[in-house]
């Protein structure tokens, strides 16, 4: 089956005036969080980790490069207009992950936004593109890469979104990156892209993908914006249990092993977060809630199969960044981990529309795959499910198996309302 790679959504350029942007509106420390709050017009903030506890601040409005001493964690309100956020990401030394013991909380406001996120933290991060006012412009592109989080919480609504998750370790993920109803003129065609991650629990919702009434007064004439639907596109991770609700429109599903997993870039990005926190061990309950993502990390790896000697009980508080990396030393098996995708529990629900779904070089617990109304197609290659469910709900569905080994369901396979099951292996 061919492999499958979504292009990504190309950010907008957009020309304005040199003095509409002077004009963000604070940027303070109280209580360890660092707070930043924009205006109606469109802004850049860029956070950048200078030393572990000091972070610099930069961008449009703010006078040179501000530093804060002892931040722990943050709150950024943009308000209005097509703002971008950039945290750890570095013009200079390059792209270094920001600690946060405490939750990180972007808002980025009504507009077409963007935000490019490096943060580790064992808390939670919260990230909310705002919601559509109108038939303004509300597609928004969020970026996660190289980050160790503990709750990751996603919502960008209505718009034509875009969510990239790479080189990432995340215990939970919400994303909700659509809604079921649209005001005229709104869209909403949603894209995900997930590389060599490891993910505890994934909840993607990815709303209507449709266009809203083109007809005034008439409610039943939604059309599918042309070239538009939902893409979700996950390569070479892991999850304990990864659950995908399409809308009722056309929605594309590709999940495969494609390249090299989170294993060969997992030891730098806990030695790093592990340095970084020790100054903080015995602060604000640090230390626990350290405990608490590598214990949840070492649960994970070990239900998916990984080496069971990943054990978080062995971290000494004393020597956090030593540990981890005589954890790696003796297990040479990490750097491997997640090169091919697996997951212990997998639901599709693509609801109603011309959907498809293709799964290749797979290791699966529990498989199940609901098409709803449309003409639908699963292709399979090369996956194994212990327990696998294909519904091809009403319409003209095809399913395709390309490969006849029996790993597919080996406790139950069961395959209805398709019109079409081809074998082509079999021919």
């Amino acid at each position: 089956m061919k492999r499958i790679r979504f292009a990504r959504h190309a950010k907008a350029l957009v020309v304005e005036s040199l003095e509409v942007r002077r004009l963000l509106a604070s940027v303070s420390l109280g209580g360890g969080i660092l707070k930043i709050t924009g205006n109606k017009t469109s802004e850049t903030v860029n956070i950048e980790q200078v030393s572990p506890g000091w972070v610099a601040v930069s961008g449009d409005g703010i006078s040179g490069v501000k530093e804060f001493h002892n931040v722990l964690g943050l709150f950024v309100d943009m308000k209005g207009g097509d703002d971008e956020v950039n945290v750890g990401v570095g013009e200079d030394d390059g792209d270094v992950a920001v600690d946060f013991l405490l939750p990180a909380v972007i808002k980025l406001g009504n507009g077409n936004d963007f935000a490019d996120l490096y943060i580790n933290s064992p808390s939670s991060v919260t990230v909310d593109g705002g919601l559509q006012s109108g038939a303004g412009g509300q597609d928004d592109e969020i970026e996660i890469e190289g980050s160790l989080i503990n709750v990751l919480t996603i919502n960008t609504w209505a718009g034509d979104d875009f969510l990239l998750v790479t080189e990432s370790a995340i215990r939970t993920l919400v994303a909700n990156l659509g809604v079921f109803s649209l005001a005229r003129g709104q869209t909403d065609a949603d894209e995900v892209d997930i590389n060599a991650s490891a993910i505890g629990y994934a909840t993607l919702l990815l709303g209507t993908a449709q266009a809203s009434p083109q007809t005034p007064g008439d409610a039943t004439a939604l059309q599918l914006t042309p070239g538009f639907g939902n893409n979700v596109g996950v390569h070479s991770s892991l999850f304990m249990s990864l659950s995908i609700v399409g809308g009722n429109a056309v929605d594309n599903v590709v999940i495969d092993s494609d390249g090299e997993g989170l294993g060969a870039t997992l030891e730098g990005h806990l030695v790093t977060l592990a340095e970084d926190l020790q100054p903080f061990v015995d602060q604000r309950g640090s230390r626990a809630a350290l405990t608490s993502l590598l214990s949840g990390l070492d649960s994970f790896f070990t239900q998916l199969g990984g080496p069971d000697t990943f054990d978080a009980s062995q971290i000494d508080p004393s020597d956090l960044a030593g540990s981890i990396r005589d954890m790696f030393a003796e297990n040479p098996d990490l750097e491997t981990l997640g090169d091919d995708t697996a997951i212990r529990s997998l639901s599709i629900n693509t609801l109603g529309g011309a959907d498809s779904v293709g799964l290749t070089d797979l290791k699966i617990g529990l498989l199940f795959v609901f098409l709803g109304d449309g003409t639908d197609t699963v292709e399979v290659d090369n996956v194994s499910a212990r327990i696998a469910f294909f519904d091809g709900g009403n319409g003209f569905d095809t399913f395709v198996h390309f490969e006849t080994s029996p790993n597919l369901g080996t406790r139950s396979l069961t395959i209805i309302h398709f019109e079409e099951t081809i074998f082509p292996n079999d021919e």
